[in-house]
């Protein structure tokens, strides 16, 4: 069932960025975002919840780093620095991110070197490898094709059901966020929160 991935493109890609990847190629690549709007209770009272979401592809057949061809911020091997924790996080472009769409697609690789990590060949989806996901982030981005995808946080492995509840639980939080956040008991501070600012 993909009825939940439009909510997960959102939850990632409204305030998220790409913090982390890691791969055993040639049978599975992982991508981990943070800021992503998805609640899980937090370890502690003290601190946020935790933001963190994995995407955890299966048999991939193509695996793409992207820089944008005029990108004046991005080193030569931000990839590797990225995946070495040695480079602050990507903010995800919310405009160029996408689970679903093949015409997003060509948007996010247009303008880009691509260097390929697993393939040849961007592609276009198959029976055996439906799994998408592309976008964009600053300078730089990401494709990956799959067999399968499975959504991994702090609870672990989440069902679609799980991932659509996480969504909405999350968005009654940052109510409650800021509901409280300028009397005498705060919410602990919250990246997500504090960048998605509410009408008043």
């Amino acid at each position: 069932m993909s009825d939940y991935l439009p909510t997960l493109e959102e939850a990632i890609s409204d305030v998220g960025y790409w913090r982390w990847w890691a791969d055993a190629l040639p049978d599975i690549f992982q991508v981990e975002f943070g800021g992503v709007q998805l609640h899980f209770p937090p370890h502690s009272p003290n601190h946020p919840p935790n933001s963190v979401v994995a995407l955890r592809f299966f048999e991939p057949s193509v695996v793409a780093f992207l820089t944008e061809q005029d990108a004046q911020h991005a080193t030569q091997d931000w990839r590797h620095a990225l995946h070495e924790d040695k480079v602050e996080p990507f903010s995800v472009n919310h405009e160029l991110f996408t689970l679903t769409s093949e015409d997003v697609l060509r948007e996010v690789v247009s303008g880009c070197r691509i260097e390929y990590a697993y393939g040849s060949d961007i592609g276009t989806a198959t029976e055996e490898t439906p799994v998408l996901l592309a976008f964009r982030a600053q300078e730089v981005g990401f494709v990956v094709r799959a067999r399968r995808m499975v959504v991994v946080a702090q609870p672990g492995e989440l069902d679609s059901a799980q991932i659509v509840a996480a969504a909405g639980d999350w968005w009654e939080y940052w109510r409650e966020y800021w509901r409280r956040r300028e009397t005498d008991a705060p919410l602990p501070k919250d990246y997500a929160c504090e960048v998605t600012i509410p009408i008043k």
